[in-house]
């Protein structure tokens, strides 16, 4: 699926606030993105010294491509 510049730079920067505000919401003092063999990429918030899952990215997401 191609996309152009523009809906990518939408999706990755509505992504990344959702993700911030979360984080936020938590208390979460670092965020962590942990790729996997099965072409996924589980997300992690630190609470209170714990690493908590909190979603998981599929390689579909990760590779839009655009058409310029």
């Amino acid at each position: 699926m191609f996309w152009s510049v523009n809906e990518l730079t939408n999706k990755a920067t509505t992504f990344a606030n959702q993700l911030l505000n979360k984080s936020i919401q938590e208390n979460a003092s670092d965020i962590h993105f942990q790729p996997s063999y099965d072409n996924t990429v589980a997300i992690y918030f630190r609470i209170l010294g714990k690493r908590t899952y909190v979603t998981e990215i599929t390689k579909s997401f990760y590779e839009m491509r655009s058409e310029e």
